[in-house]
């Protein structure tokens, strides 16, 4: 570590570089000295569709988007959770309105619905440069409103996602912050495996 940190302050000294990021597959508290960052989980889309849609609770479904008129609430969303939590703006932020029209131009954004209400977004991307060389379908978005919060969907919204996707033999898979616990052990619960993430050394 100590070597890696003084060859980036040479190279690259000149800019003031607050730290060097590695990616690593071994776990966040593997290298002594170096901070977390996003953790890569994955799962085959074959493995989650096959537990079925018998245990999704029956007030949660998927449309497709086909607008962004759920921009507003879901930026609210956002800042609801940042306001809650202090952390959460430093570890994922809402993308812009070009990336979700994008999206749905795609037909890979989906409107969450809890009791045929808007309860937020769900959704994936194939132009990724995070794929780790597979075939794979990048969550970018999940956001449900804060009402809609603290009840258990996130596996289910996994599962729901995956029933949506076309191709079984690809590789779903999205970056979670290694302090967000609840993202992480989210995803955990359905089937997605940790596959490594970034490290941050302070420079």
């Amino acid at each position: 570590m100590a070597a890696l940190g003084a060859a980036a302050v040479e190279v690259f000294g000149s800019f003031d570089p607050h730290y060097l990021r590695m990616w690593s597959a071994a776990p966040t508290d593997a290298f002594v000295g170096t901070h977390c960052d996003r953790r890569f989980l994955a799962a085959p889309v074959r493995n989650l569709v096959a537990d079925g849609r018998e245990n999704i609770p029956v007030e949660l479904s998927l449309t497709a988007a086909t607008d962004l008129s759920g921009w507003d609430a879901a930026a609210a969303a956002y800042d609801a959770v940042d306001a809650e939590h202090p952390g959460h703006s430093e570890q994922a932020q809402i993308a812009d309105a070009e990336g979700f029209q994008q999206s749905i131009d795609a037909g890979t954004l989906f409107d969450i619905i809890v009791d045929d209400s808007w309860a937020g977004w769900i959704g994936v991307t194939t132009e990724t440069s995070s794929s780790l060389g597979l075939p794979c379908y990048e969550v970018v978005e999940i956001i449900l409103s804060p009402q809609h919060r603290g009840h258990g969907y996130g596996p289910h919204l996994n599962r729901l996602l995956a029933h949506e996707l076309p191709d079984r033999e690809w590789i779903l898979m999205g970056t979670i912050h290694a302090s967000n616990r609840g993202a992480l052990e989210a995803a955990r619960r359905v089937g997605r495996d940790d596959v490594g993430g970034w490290l941050q050394l302070p420079l």
